[in-house]
């Protein structure tokens, strides 16, 4: 759970080199358009507690014979 957008912005911004190259090389008005349309995603997924978004995860295991 993060708090607010502005906690999951720096949080993509910080934590993923990709994501972060490619919206830090968008002209300024383009970075607004982005944080913006992320207002708009998270939305359904905000509480009074905060943003609780879904996450997947695949695991696997292997062996080499």
């Amino acid at each position: 759970m993060v708090a607010d957008t502005d906690e999951l912005w720096e949080g993509m911004l910080a934590g993923s080199v990709r994501t972060a190259a490619v919206i830090e090389r968008q002209p300024e008005s383009v970075r607004r358009r982005i944080r913006v349309e992320l207002e708009s995603v998270v939305a359904p997924y905000r509480s009074d507690d905060g943003i609780m978004l879904p996450v997947s995860a695949k695991l696997a295991s292997g062996r080499r014979s």
